[in-house]
């Protein structure tokens, strides 16, 4: 939190050279998470590219739309936790709105989460954050 733009950058293009032999298409793809965001995942995809010596957009999710991220990424993993909640209530003999819902965490999935349940039927009692 407390880093430049600049200092950000250098720290992610270090770490991403140096997990280089860990990471790639067909090992482990990264995926942005606490702390990142698209820029950070543009970064990560430009180092391995870049020592890989040619683009290669499939290391990373959550880049950019502009350099080959995909539409609705930034809302997937919120939507894959109605779903999964929904599939569970099935479970049950119920639905989304048939249940009160409270949300711990409320940055990137957790807003996006609490607006598709409520949107599904659901009462959102409560949302927390740090």
């Amino acid at each position: 939190r407390h880093y430049s733009t600049g200092e950000l950058e250098r720290v992610t293009r270090r770490y991403t050279s140096e997990i280089m032999p860990m990471i790639g298409p067909e090992r482990d793809i990264m995926a942005p998470d606490v702390g990142t965001d698209d820029r950070t995942m543009a970064w990560i995809m430009d180092t391995y590219s870049v020592n890989k010596g040619y683009t290669i957009p499939a290391v990373v999710t959550g880049k950019p739309i502009d350099v080959g991220g995909s539409l609705g990424r930034a809302t997937a993993t919120s939507r894959g936790v109605v779903h999964s909640a929904r599939a569970a209530l099935r479970e049950t003999g119920r639905d989304l709105d048939d249940v009160t819902v409270a949300v711990q965490g409320f940055g990137k999935v957790g807003s996006h989460a609490s607006a598709f349940f409520a949107e599904g039927g659901s009462r959102v009692e409560a949302v927390s954050d740090q």
